[in-house]
């Protein structure tokens, strides 16, 4: 391939790296969105909220995951309707309404579990432990630079 050992990659091989995982995820989720008749968009909400507890609201998920507002709000409203989600507005400031998720999301959650396990599994191959960890270290410090802080990527 291009990339050459001992130097930076170029922007052109960062934006077909990019490129290449993203693709790498949609595929492996393609699966779970078959079997559970849901848009990527509602699991990638439901795995949201799965994997991360501690954020509970649409906006946790609108400034986490990037995503804009209208289409968080108008999936959020589609995952109640299903019943896989619920909404509770704070009684102490009832501008902000917790999302929790209910029973009939386990199946779709754990469907997108697998696939994320099977997205991480691909693109970890053949990669060792130690190298592993040295490119989480690497990859915190390059989301440090580039305006992420200290959490780094958004969070699946």
């Amino acid at each position: 391939g291009r990339w050459k050992k001992g130097r930076r990659p170029s922007m052109l091989e960062l934006f077909e790296l990019r490129q290449a995982v993203t693709q790498l995820y949609e595929s492996c989720l393609m699966e779970a969105q078959t079997q559970t008749g849901l848009s990527r968009g509602e699991l990638d909400v439901l795995l949201f909220l799965a994997n991360h507890p501690e954020y509970d609201t649409a906006t946790d998920v609108v400034k986490i995951r990037r995503l804009s507002k209208s289409h968080v709000s108008a999936t959020v409203e589609k995952l109640v309707q299903r019943g896989m989600l619920a909404r509770r507005v704070e009684e102490k400031n009832r501008r902000v309404v917790r999302l929790s998720l209910q029973s009939a999301a386990a199946e779709a959650i754990a469907q997108g579990r697998k696939a994320q396990k099977n997205f991480s599994r691909r693109l970890f191959a053949g990669i060792s432990p130690q190298e592993q960890a040295e490119f989480a270290r690497v990859l915190r410090h390059i989301c440090k630079n580039a305006g992420l802080g200290e959490t780094g990527a958004p969070a699946w």
